[in-house]
């Protein structure tokens, strides 16, 4: 479900140098658990990586966040120096990348076993 939130929020947000990306440039999954990686990361691939993070925290409660709870939580998650460069996600942004996740998970969930899904990057045109 991460990978799936990661495809929906950089999806909506347009974000084109963060996991998907990177890994359309050439880079590896595993090269994103190498040391260092952090520090090559293009700031939108921390971004992502911040909001993807509050998506995944928030389904395990028991209801959404609101826009305010949710660029909150970011704010808290960034670093110091990041924060002021962070531009907070609209109402319509959440909805947009809650109901494009929603749609992936289900496609996920509908698989047979052994089954692959397959997801167009970026997948908002497709699903939103």
């Amino acid at each position: 479900m991460h990978d799936l939130t990661h495809c929906a929020v950089e999806s909506v947000l347009r974000f084109d140098t963060a996991f998907f990306g990177l890994i359309a440039t050439g880079w590896e999954i595993d090269d994103f658990a190498k040391p260092g990686a952090r520090r090559r990361m293009p700031f939108q691939a921390i971004i992502a990586e911040h909001v993807v993070g509050v998506f995944d925290r928030e389904r395990g409660l028991p209801a959404p966040l609101t826009v305010a709870e949710f660029n909150g939580t970011m704010g808290a998650s960034l670093p110091p120096a990041q924060r002021d460069a962070f531009t907070p996600l609209s109402d319509a942004q959440l909805s947009q990348v809650r109901a494009l996740r929603n749609a992936l998970e289900a496609r996920w969930y509908a698989l047979s076993a052994g089954s692959t899904l397959e997801v167009e990057f970026p997948a908002l045109e497709r699903f939103a």
